[in-house]
């Protein structure tokens, strides 16, 4: 099992027992660290589920506070005697991954998205059988609420005329 988390602008592939060095945050050596930005995770069995949803977690605990290896900043402009040299060092915080949670997982052809919350669950629970066989035909036939919808031909032909000024002969 494995997830890609986002922190400090960068995306990071973990999975429990990694080590892995981001950039500084708040908290001293020993403390519990949650990253709730959690982009993908992988099951144990091959699956792979997209986007952000509430419900997933990447606990860990910070190991170390450290600085990276000095880099040189050489700023040169050619025949004006201009030279400038730096020196960099990037402050991170290197973090031992304990767990990944996942409460909540996309099921269906809805795979990628976040599933709503029904207001009518019990309803479709007694209709359907069951709440998976209710949100995967609801998304079969596109009655979900704040799904992405695929976009046609006519759609795409319209957007590109939006704004254009449309001139007519003998103007």
């Amino acid at each position: 099992m494995y997830a890609i988390i986002e922190s400090g602008g960068k995306q990071y592939t973990v999975s429990p027992g990694d080590e892995i060095k981001i950039e500084k945050i708040d908290g001293g050596v020993g403390d519990s660290v949650t990253f709730d930005k959690v982009l993908t995770i992988s099951d144990d069995d091959g699956t792979l589920h997209t986007g952000r949803v509430s419900g997933r977690t990447v606990s860990g605990t910070i190991s170390a506070h450290g600085r990276h290896k000095k880099i040189d900043v050489f700023k040169f402009k050619r025949r004006k005697m201009y030279r400038r040299r730096m020196g960099h060092r990037q402050s991170y915080t290197q973090v031992r991954i304990n767990s990944i949670e996942s409460t909540e997982l996309p099921i269906g052809p809805y795979k990628g998205f976040a599933l709503p919350d029904l207001e009518n669950a019990d309803e479709l629970e007694e209709k359907y059988g069951s709440l998976k066989e209710a949100q995967s035909d609801l998304a079969e036939r596109n009655e979900l609420p704040d799904q992405p919808q695929a976009m046609t031909a006519e759609d795409n032909a319209s957007e590109r005329s939006v704004g254009r000024n449309e001139a007519t002969p003998g103007e």
